[in-house]
């Protein structure tokens, strides 16, 4: 299956917030792991980072056949990601299944 995207990565907003002056500790993440995939796999690898912005769509999550959740108590909280970590979860299933070759499409 083709996918827009290599990796998801969700979060609620709140979560991003800066440690210093600078770039949220979410968004330092999402550079770090680019940058070292990148690295591994001398490959481009495409992410999409939704957060908690009001309705997040459930087919944004059928775009890339990897999802990292960022979860905290505000995550959890947010009745729009839950939802649409659940619709992934259930995209997954009955597409290439919640494993591929050994390895989660779901991460925390």
């Amino acid at each position: 299956m083709a996918y827009e995207y290599d990796v998801i990565i969700s979060y609620a907003q709140a979560d991003d917030e800066p440690i210093k002056a600078g770039d949220g500790w979410v968004t330092t993440l999402h550079r770090f792991l680019g940058t070292l995939l990148n690295q591994i796999t001398k490959t481009t690898i495409k992410f999409h980072l939704i957060y908690d912005s009001g309705s997040v769509s459930a087919s944004e999550f059928e775009k890339a056949p990897i999802r990292v959740n960022i979860l905290s108590p505000t995550f959890v909280k947010s009745k729009s990601l839950v939802s649409a970590a659940e619709s992934f979860c259930k995209f997954a299933e009955k597409s290439e299944g919640l494993g591929i070759n050994g390895v989660a499409r779901l991460l925390r």
